[in-house]
């Protein structure tokens, strides 16, 4: 038999939040989706990237702000990740700015390769150079 201890879960459930939270970051700035909304992408990294900045911060600490004890790493990653919200929410950092004018850019050079390819397909001239 092999028993899990509490912690191990604890750090499994803390790493499987943050790996989701990543993977949904990542989603936003991805595809069409993100070409859409830069502005919630861009919001959306500065959050992530405030709270990991938080949460490193944090892992310097001896004992950290709650101690040791039962439920301390689910209250130091709730703290974490509030001050991180707290950090990205008026944009100071100004992550989210540069995250949403990439996007943009993108979506320019997006619709404008998809707009020459459209003339190209009207003219008959195939794919500009």
């Amino acid at each position: 038999m092999d028993f899990t201890t509490a912690s191990e879960i604890r750090a499994t459930t803390s790493a499987d939040a943050f790996a989701q939270r990543l993977e949904a970051a990542k989603d936003l700035t991805r595809g069409d989706e993100a070409l859409h909304d830069p502005e919630e992408a861009g919001h959306a990294f500065e959050k992530l990237f405030a709270t990991l900045l938080v949460k490193e911060m944090t892992s310097t600490l001896e004992d950290g702000f709650f101690g040791e004890g039962p439920g301390s790493e689910t209250f130091q990653d709730w703290l974490n990740e509030e001050l991180g919200s707290s950090l990205a929410e008026d944009g100071s950092l100004g992550i989210a700015e540069a995250v949403r004018a990439s996007l943009l850019r993108k979506q320019a050079s997006v619709e404008a390769q998809h707009n020459a390819e459209s003339v190209a397909d009207v003219t008959g001239e195939g794919t500009p150079r």
